[in-house]
């Protein structure tokens, strides 16, 4: 989700002075999930479409679901790596 949408969205279902609880990822924070500590742009690409297409209804499993997502393709790039 792009910040403005996410701003948006917070604009058309809270008044300023609501109280929410919010927690976000970056692409920042995904690449502290890594092994290395890097996630290229089109490996955290991927990860966001796959969370945003999936219907989470108990939010709780966001977190480790986006985190096998990026382990996973991390994990697929190093394969993919050929150092010879």
């Amino acid at each position: 989700m792009k910040v403005k949408d996410l701003i948006q969205q917070l604009n058309d279902h809270y008044k300023p002075e609501d109280d929410i609880f919010s927690i976000y990822w970056d692409k920042t924070f995904g690449a502290g999930m890594t092994e290395d500590g890097v996630l290229s742009d089109e490996q955290w690409e991927t990860a966001v479409e796959l969370i945003e297409s999936g219907e989470h209804r108990d939010m709780e499993n966001v977190n480790g679901e986006m985190t096998e997502i990026i382990r996973e393709r991390v994990n697929e790039a190093l394969e993919d790596w050929d150092v010879s």
